[in-house]
């Protein structure tokens, strides 16, 4: 969702210039089918200007039910991008068995409670250097269901997350929940992702509904 809904808002750069994911939505509606089946994923530019642009997607199951909705707000910044390349690290990633493997994450278990750790990976950057804003929702979903999972069956319905600093993809992330309500049959978290000096990068709330 990321990809497809910030591409045609950055297609639209003027020479010199990216576009930056400062906000990303996505509400779920149902869960993907796991059968390897085929998902369709489309976007709207609803505005565009010299600042940047907001565009909004939704993803389709083969029969043609929507799985997910979503938003990206994106603002130009000066910067010329570098060709991209593929990293080494990505073929090494082929044999993942699991999404946080693929990420080359692992769970925190410390005192600092249930969280992630992200670690530094040219294969999940973007060509400014950064790590990709899909891939930052992604680990954020996965640490604030996780903070939430272990109590009894919740499923993500809802992520809402607003990117404040780059995240360099040369450096550690860590992935912070903090519960900010929790019922029978609905919960909120808070995630905060640092980068190795502490510094907010990026804040995602994440609700949760029971299944």
């Amino acid at each position: 969702m990321d990809d497809v809904t910030g591409y045609p808002i950055t297609a639209r750069c003027q020479t010199g210039q990216w576009a930056v994911t400062t906000e990303l939505h996505l509400d779920f509606t149902r869960g993907p089918a796991l059968d390897g089946s085929i998902l369709r994923a489309e976007s709207t530019v609803v505005a565009v200007n010299a600042d940047g642009g907001v565009a909004t997607g939704r993803i389709l199951d083969e029969s043609g039910q929507v799985v997910a909705l979503g938003s990206a707000r994106l603002r130009y910044v000066a910067a010329d991008a570098p060709a991209g390349s593929v990293p080494d690290d990505v073929r090494a990633r082929a044999t993942a068995t699991s999404i946080v493997e693929l990420l080359g994450a692992h769970h925190r278990r410390d005192n600092a409670g249930a969280g992630l750790e992200l670690d530094p990976s040219e294969s999940l950057c973007n060509p400014l250097g950064n790590v990709h804003g899909g891939i930052l929702l992604c680990a954020s979903e996965i640490a604030g269901h996780s903070a939430v999972a272990p109590h009894t069956e919740f499923q993500t319905t809802s992520i809402a997350m607003a990117f404040v600093r780059p995240c360099p993809g040369t450096e550690p992330l860590t992935f912070a929940p903090r519960m900010i309500y929790r019922g029978r049959s609905f919960a909120v978290v808070q995630v905060v992702a640092r980068n190795r000096s502490g510094k907010t990068c990026t804040t995602a709330t994440v609700t949760c509904h029971r299944a």
